[in-house]
């Protein structure tokens, strides 16, 4: 694990605890074609006091050759390794010198959570440290395309798509394996390498069943809203396991089958008052080549009781491999793998979050949030509702007082 120059005690106290990880392999963020430098200074130019237009430079054991990525929380360069000659994906935090002790946290969950996954459909990291007081994760270089730009383009058919799909969830079965719950799975964090094999990217928000502290605060809600389980929406932390992943990958295939999603809507809080209330609609009423297998397998993982879902991503693979082959599926749910198994221990009472609050109608944020706020308790509306209209009675016959004070002055 490369560290820099220690001028930064915070950052370097993350690290500090954990164990030296090299050529481990597993974690993510989503790589994609090189983007314009912005005007403004952020990520390692304005850490490393770096105008914004220079693209190439030094950073502790790597040079920087240029930004490719960048998210609300890390931004990506292309990096080569000084001494070894290795081309990485050296992504950072973005703006790390505000950044927060979560979210310093949350970067150096990242990079742990990579010692416990390898797996060639999960990108490999190479190196994480901190240089020059910037904590950084050093990943496998991926240039192909993300699943979601294949899909809006429709460069690939419904089976290469679904193949892609089954290996997925090989990958993200591997993961419960070891303890690991993405929570985050959609089209963007799935790119393909050169030889066509999806990888899992982008472990931000995974979620550790045997940490103890807690990276989110009460009742927010993380994930991608479009993507999100019932039980996510519903902010009931204990009960995300790995069937909250089986749920994400349900929703790429039903966006694979019917090139729709399965709920949508003008803003967050539509979207999930959809995911807690409505069924999606079956997609052979969408596509009619849909065979009926295909649609019992997305169906299954799209179940809003998580009982009902595969327990596994292993099982759902093993379906949809029946379904391609057009051999009758088995809608086998089987077992939730003992290491994501969402059970309720007095040790789990940190993890528990209150339920969420979804933000109010004529606040409509982007489809890309990912924290959002859930409806409040009906009783707490009703209650609301009360003292508005309550309000409103008040100032009315402050104004009848009034006008008749006025009027009896006149006369």
């Amino acid at each position: 694990m490369g560290v820099g120059p220690g001028r930064g005690p915070r950052a370097v106290a993350a690290f500090s605890p954990q164990p030296p990880v090299s050529a481990a392999s597993a974690i993510p963020l989503s790589l994609g074609e090189p983007v314009v430098t912005p005007d403004s200074r952020s990520g390692l130019h304005k850490a490393l006091g770096i105008e914004a237009n220079q693209e190439r430079f030094e950073f502790g054991p790597y040079r920087i050759h240029r930004e490719i990525a960048r998210g609300g929380m890390g931004v990506i360069y292309s990096a080569e390794h000084k001494d070894e000659g290795q081309l990485v994906a050296l992504k950072t935090l973005n703006n790390v010198e505000n950044a927060t002790e979560k979210q310093l946290k949350r970067f150096v969950n990242e990079a742990m959570l990579a010692k416990r996954i390898q797996h060639p459909g999960i990108v490999r990291i190479h190196d994480f440290g901190v240089a020059e007081d910037v904590p950084y994760i050093a990943m496998e270089m991926l240039t192909g395309e993300p699943l979601s730009d294949l899909l809006e383009e429709r460069k690939l058919s419904r089976e290469e798509l679904l193949e892609i799909l089954r290996a997925v969830c090989e990958a993200i079965h591997h993961a419960h394996e070891h303890g690991v719950v993405h929570r985050d799975l959609k089209p963007a964090n799935i790119l393909l390498r050169g030889d066509g094999t999806p990888v899992v990217t982008d472990f931000g928000l995974a979620k550790n069943l045997e940490s103890q502290f807690q990276l989110t605060a009460d009742g927010a809600l993380v994930g991608t809203p479009l993507y999100l389980s019932p039980e996510q929406v519903a902010g009931k932390a204990k009960d995300v396991d790995g069937r909250c992943d089986v749920y994400g990958l349900g929703v790429i295939m039903y966006v694979i089958l019917t090139k729709r999603l399965p709920f949508f809507g003008r803003n967050p809080y539509e979207v999930y008052e959809k995911i807690l209330r409505q069924e999606p609609t079956p997609p052979r009423e969408i596509d009619a080549t849909i065979t009926e297998d295909l649609q019992k397998v997305c169906l299954q993982a799209l179940a809003k009781d998580r009982e009902q879902r595969y327990a596994s991503a292993r099982c759902m693979a093993e379906d949809l491999a029946l379904a391609m082959r057009a051999e009758p599926v088995r809608l086998d749910r089987g077992q939730v793998p003992e290491a994501v198994a969402a059970v309720d221990t007095p040790d789990s009472s940190s993890q528990r979050v209150s339920p969420a609050k979804l933000p109010p109608r004529s606040r409509s944020r982007s489809r890309t949030a990912t924290r959002v706020r859930r409806r409040a308790p009906r009783a707490d509306s009703k209650k609301e509702t009360l003292i508005v209209v309550g309000a409103v009675a008040v100032a009315g016959l402050l104004f009848i007082a009034a006008l008749a004070f006025a009027i009896s002055q006149f006369f």
